[in-house]
């Protein structure tokens, strides 16, 4: 993600590139947010969840799903782990 940032009464603009995972920088190496998916480290860094986890935008934890949840690695939320049945219904006619 870019972001710009204007000096001298927006005659000049500088730009910065955030590293991946970062929703807000301060410098190009210096997370403030991280983007959903990711949490923050100490050193200012933004982490991918793994698998199992997720977390929301500007969060410093993976949480943990559900167990009747599942998430890919780098998500936003958890999903139902859900399984239906419908004991009336005949698939081998």
């Amino acid at each position: 993600m870019v972001f710009f940032f204007y000096y001298n009464n927006k005659s000049e603009i500088l730009s910065i590139d955030c590293i991946e995972g970062c929703d807000k920088c301060s410098d190009d190496s210096t997370c403030e947010t991280c983007s959903a998916g990711y949490k923050i480290d100490d050193d200012d860094q933004c982490i991918i969840c793994p698998a199992g986890t997720y977390a929301e935008a500007g969060s410093d934890t993976c949480t943990p799903c559900d167990d009747d949840e599942y998430s890919e690695e780098g998500s936003g939320s958890c999903s139902s782990n859900s399984v239906y049945f419908f004991p009336h219904i005949n698939f081998l006619s």
